[in-house]
C-alpha cells in the first residue's frame, strides 16, 4: 500500500503522460485526456466534462509552469466542444464492427451506438454506446408505407409485410443496410386482382466516423401505372417502451422561413401536424434533466419534400409511434421518386430550441461528410464542469507571477465563464423555477465552484449574486428524512424526481457548494442544511461483482424514501469517494465559526469514516515510474479520465476554505 503524496505532480504527471493523447480528425484542437490509457471495449473515447476535471488540478499554477503546452491542449479541446449554448459531450476514434450476422439479421457496434437490423421485418433499432447500464435500444425505425392516389382513390400499403429481399453490404467506412418491397395495391382480397405499383428501397447507411444515419426510400414506379400525390415515409415504432427510461413525450420542428413549432404529447390517441417547408424535426423526452433526456433528430435531405408528421400517443401521454410523410404531388409514372433524412441520437440537450438544432446539426453533418472523427452531440452531464474549469484557469492566472499564459488569454476565460452563466441561467435555471426537470444536482455545485472561483479572483458582485442562486436552487435537492435514532438528516438527490437517490457524489458536491459559499457569502443560513447533510454519512457495505461477489466497507448516505426501504447509495468508486474527503478538508480547514461549530459535531463520527475513504484510496493507488495513478476502485485495474483528478485534490488539500477566504479578502494567495 502506497503512502498519498500531498503534493500534486505524482497525480498531475500520470495524466500527462498516460492519458493525454492525440486525437482523430477534430477541427480545433490536437490533443486531450482519454477516459482511460488502454482502449476500454475496444473504444477510446474523450469527454470533455472529463478533461475540465482535469483541468482543475492541471491548472495549479506550478503544474501549468512546467507543462503548458500540454495544458493548453487540454483546453483548446474543451474550448473546442462548446458551441454557442452547446457544450458536446465526447468524441471518439472511428470505429464499426460486426458483431453478428446471420441473413438478414445483424448487429453491429459503432464507437458511439449500438446498432441492431432484422431486414426482413424492416426494423433498424439505434442506441447510444455506453460502458455502463445506460446503453439501450433509443429508438426502432420501422412502421413505414407508401400513400398514392390512383383513378382518383387513395391507397396506403404497408412496406414491412412487403419485403422481398435485402442486403448487408460492407463499404470503405461503414455498412450500408437494404431492403426492398414490392408495392401492389387493389380493393380485391384476391391477388390476381392487384395491380403492381413498383419496387420500394430503403437504404440506411452508417459510417465510422460520424453518429449521423442517412435513410433513404427510393420509389420505382412500373411504366405501366400512372398515379399522383406520392407520399413515402420514415417511421419510428414501440417508441416509449420505458426499457431504461426511453420514452417520449414532445415533437419539435424547425423551419426555414417560419417560427419553429412545438408539440407535447396529451390525451388525445393521435397527433397530424402539416410541416411543410420544414428543414428539421425530432422527438425529445421531458421527463428527464435536460443533461439525460433522450431526442432523436432528423434533418431532411435537400429537395425531399417533407409534408407531415403523424404520430400516434398511448395513454400516458407518450408518443407510441411517428411517422414523416414526404408528398411528392403532381402525377408520375415510370419515373423514380427519392425521399432521405440524416438521422441523430442525443441523450441530452437543450430540445426546446428547435431553430439552434436544425442550424448547429446542418453544420455538425457537413462536418461529418469530410470526415472528422464522431463525436457525441449531446449536451455534457456536468456541464458546470467545463464552467469551472474555465474559472479554475482564470483564478490561476490572476495574479500569479510570472505569468502562466497570455495574458489575453485571461479576458477570453472570463468571457466564457460569463456566456455559460448566461446559458444555465435561460436553459436550466429559469425552466427549473417553472417546475421543469432541467437540472441535475452536480451539475449546479460545479456552477457553484465556478462561480465561487470567480468571486475569490475578481470580487464582482455578479458572482456573488450567481453564488448564492445556485445555492438556492442546490437547497431544492435536499430532502429530510429520519435517521436510524429518528433524528432528523438529509439527503441532496441527484435530480428532482420522486424516485432519485442522494448518490454520494451528487450528495458531497452540494454540500461542498454550500459549505465554500457559506464562507465566501458569510451565509449562516445554510449552516442547518449542511449540518442535516453530515448527519447521513454512515458506514455500510457495498456488494460488487469483482471475479465473484464481493463485500467491502465503505462510507454511504443513509436515506429513508417515503414509503419505502433505507438505502445508502455508497462510495466504492473512489470519484466519490475523492468528492467526499474534498467536502471533509474543506470543512475541517475553515475559518468560519458557524462551519466550525458544525464540524466538530460531527468530527468524532466523520474522522472515522474519513479513516476508512483514505485507507481504501491508499489500496487503490499504483506506482507508475515516478507517478501515481488512482484507480476507479480498491478491486479495479486501471483509473480513468475522471477518477484520477479528483481523488488528487482531495489528497493535495487542494482550494481550502482557508485559502479562500483569505483571498477573497486580499490577505494571501490561493
Amino acid at each position: 500500500m502506497i503512502f498519498p503524496p500531498t503534493e500534486a505532480r505524482p497525480y498531475a504527471e500520470f495524466i500527462l503522460r498516460y492519458l493525454l493523447k492525440p486525437l482523430p480528425a477534430f477541427p480545433g484542437a490536437s490533443r486531450a485526456v482519454s477516459e482511460t490509457e488502454l482502449a476500454l471495449d475496444g473504444d477510446t473515447w474523450f469527454w470533455a466534462d472529463d478533461n475540465a476535471k482535469v483541468l482543475e488540478l492541471l491548472g495549479i499554477p506550478e503544474i501549468w509552469r512546467d507543462r503548458p503546452a500540454d495544458i493548453a491542449n487540454i483546453l483548446e479541446f474543451i474550448r473546442a466542444m462548446c458551441d454557442g449554448p452547446f457544450i458536446f459531450r465526447r468524441i471518439a476514434s472511428p470505429r464499426l464492427v460486426t458483431i453478428r450476422s446471420e441473413g438478414g439479421s445483424a448487429d453491429f457496434l459503432h464507437s458511439l451506438l449500438n446498432i441492431h437490423c432484422d431486414l426482413a421485418r424492416g426494423t433498424i433499432a439505434l442506441g447510444m454506446r455506453f460502458h455502463d447500464v445506460r446503453t439501450a435500444h433509443n429508438v426502432k425505425m420501422t412502421g413505414n408505407y407508401v400513400r398514392f392516389c390512383y383513378h382518383g382513390k387513395v391507397f396506403t400499403v404497408g412496406i414491412e409485410d412487403n419485403i422481398r429481399n435485402w442486403a448487408i453490404e460492407e463499404i470503405d467506412d461503414g455498412v450500408r443496410l437494404t431492403w426492398r418491397a414490392e408495392i401492389e395495391f387493389g380493393r380485391m382480397p384476391v391477388a390476381s386482382a392487384k395491380r403492381r405499383l413498383g419496387v420500394l428501397t430503403y437504404t440506411s447507411t452508417i459510417h465510422a466516423n460520424t453518429m449521423f444515419v442517412d435513410v433513404e426510400a427510393a420509389l420505382e414506379i412500373d411504366p405501366g401505372v400512372e398515379v399522383s400525390d406520392v407520399v413515402l415515409t420514415f417511421g419510428y415504432d414501440d417508441l416509449s417502451h420505458n426499457k431504461n427510461h426511453v420514452r417520449y413525450e414532445n415533437i419539435r420542428i424547425a423551419f426555414t422561413n417560419a417560427p419553429p413549432l412545438m408539440y407535447s404529447a396529451g390525451k388525445e390517441k393521435r397527433c397530424d401536424l402539416l410541416v411543410e417547408g420544414a428543414n428539421y424535426w425530432c422527438i425529445a423526452q421531458r421527463s428527464m434533466t435536460s443533461g439525460f433526456a433522450l431526442a432523436v433528430h432528423s434533418l431532411p435531405r435537400a429537395g425531399s419534400p417533407l409534408h407531415a408528421i403523424r404520430a400516434t400517443l398511448q395513454r400516458d401521454r407518450r408518443l407510441r409511434s411517428i411517422v414523416s410523410e414526404h408528398r411528392f404531388a403532381g402525377t408520375w409514372c415510370g419515373t423514380r421518386l427519392v425521399a432521405a433524412e440524416r438521422k441523430i441520437i442525443t441523450s441530452g440537450g437543450f430540445y426546446d430550441e428547435a431553430a439552434s438544432y436544425a442550424t448547429m446539426l446542418g453544420r455538425y453533418s457537413r462536418s461529418a461528410d469530410e470526415g472528422t472523427a464522431p463525436i457525441d452531440l449531446s449536451i455534457s452531464y456536468d456541464y458546470g464542469a467545463e464552467v469551472k474549469a474555465f474559472a479554475r484557469c482564470f483564478r490561476s492566472l490572476s495574479g500569479v507571477t510570472p505569468p502562466v499564459a497570455d495574458p489575453a488569454l485571461r479576458d477570453e476565460l472570463r468571457g466564457m465563464v460569463d456566456h455559460f452563466h448566461s446559458v444555465y441561467q435561460t436553459h436550466f435555471t429559469i425552466p427549473f423555477r417553472t417546475n421543469k426537470s432541467t437540472i441535475f444536482s452536480r451539475s449546479i455545485a460545479f456552477m457553484a465552484f465556478a462561480y465561487a472561483d470567480m468571486l475569490v479572483s475578481t470580487n464582482a458582485p455578479m458572482y456573488r449574486t450567481a453564488l448564492r442562486e445556485a445555492c438556492e436552487v442546490i437547497l431544492t435537492f435536499e430532502r429530510q428524512n429520519r435517521a436510524v435514532d429518528r433524528s432528523w438528516q438529509s439527503g441532496f438527490l441527484m435530480g428532482q424526481n420522486h424516485d432519485e437517490v442522494p448518490h454520494v457524489d451528487c450528495h458531497s458536491a452540494c454540500l461542498l457548494a454550500l459549505t465554500r459559499a457559506t464562507v465566501l457569502l458569510d451565509e449562516p443560513g445554510w449552516l442547518p442544511n449542511i449540518d442535516r447533510g453530515l448527519a447521513a454519512f454512515c458506514l455500510t457495505k457495498s456488494e460488487i461483482v469483482f471475479s465473484g461477489m464481493q463485500k467491502v466497507d465503505v462510507v454511504g448516505v443513509d436515506y429513508k424514501r417515503p414509503y419505502r426501504r433505507r438505502s445508502a447509495p455508497d462510495t466504492f468508486w473512489n470519484f466519490k469517494a475523492g468528492l467526499t474527503l474534498r467536502l471533509f478538508n474543506a470543512l475541517r480547514a475553515t475559518r468560519h465559526s458557524g462551519l466550525r461549530e458544525v464540524w466538530e459535531r460531527h468530527a468524532p463520527r466523520l474522522t472515522a469514516l474519513e479513516m476508512l475513504l483514505r485507507h481504501n484510496i491508499a489500496q487503490s493507488l499504483r506506482q507508475r515510474d515516478d507517478t501515481i495513478e488512482i484507480l476507479t476502485s480498491m478491486r479495479s485495474g486501471e483509473t480513468n479520465s475522471e477518477t484520477q483528478p479528483w481523488v488528487a485534490l482531495a489528497l493535495i488539500g487542494e482550494a481550502s476554505q482557508d485559502s479562500l477566504e483569505s483571498r477573497l479578502h486580499g490577505n494571501g494567495s490561493i
